[in-house]
């Protein structure tokens, strides 16, 4: 593989970005004990330190770039573990690509939007507007983003996941099969599964799914890239 440090080194800022991010899921996500849910509305919000709020934007703002630093070798890393003669491979390739490319572009968006919704809640509930009409509104505002936004979102944490866990599969990425479970779909069904508890500790600590994810995968890429065989060149004789 020519420039493996440099991919190496790219993979490692790619974990650290989203590092950043998990931390600020977990600042706009951890609502803590007592907080309960209707619709898009958590209660918390409401007793939440706007600094939370900023301080998540802030950290997803800096990680975004590192993000898509490790995204796009670590697309590079997966067109080298696929078999140019198999179609399947290809196609799982190029899933890949797309939703890997999608998450990077995309993740500000996204937590934008995350972070919009409780500031707009708070703003609101400092004014004379009814509990029904704050929850209109904010309804209405995510009315006009919901489709790009859950477009976005599932198909970076599915299509990145569902290719990610083919080639670990199949063995294209010379590490355990085992984890091929090690991706952001797995962390986030864990997360919508485990959400019926209605534990506060286990919400909170889940609250980083995505983040969480997207780090320890693009661990298991980094591995595989270090297992890659270094093309000496011939000599000339």
């Amino acid at each position: 593989m020519k420039n493996r440090q440099k991919v190496v080194k790219n993979l490692i800022l790619g974990m650290f970005g989203a590092a950043l991010i998990m931390a600020a899921e977990w600042l706009i996500g951890a609502y803590g004990e007592g907080n309960s849910r209707n619709g898009l509305i958590e209660s918390n919000w409401a007793v939440m330190p706007m600094i939370r709020f900023r301080a998540g934007l802030i950290l997803a703002a800096v990680g975004a770039p590192f993000f898509f630093t490790g995204i796009k070798d670590s697309v590079r890393a997966v067109n080298i573990a696929r078999r140019k003669r198999y179609i399947t491979d290809f196609y799982m390739a190029m899933l890949y690509e797309v939703s890997a490319f999608s998450a990077a572009v995309s993740m500000l968006f996204i937590m934008g939007v995350r972070i919009i919704l409780p500031v707009l809640y708070k703003t609101l509930f400092t004014t004379r507007l009814m509990g029904a009409e704050i929850i209109s509104t904010i309804e209405n505002v995510f009315y006009y983003v919901s489709v790009p936004f859950y477009v976005f979102y599932w198909l970076a944490i599915a299509g990145v996941s569902l290719g990610f866990m083919y080639f670990v599969f199949i063995g294209r990425m010379l590490v355990p099969r085992i984890v091929c479970f090690v991706n952001p779909l797995v962390f986030v069904l864990l997360k919508l599964a485990l959400g019926v508890l209605d534990n506060a500790i286990i919400d909170d600590f889940l609250a980083a799914a995505e983040g969480f994810g997207f780090m320890l995968m693009l661990s298991v890429i980094l591995t595989f890239v270090t297992k890659i065989p270094v093309r000496r060149k011939k000599r000339r004789r």
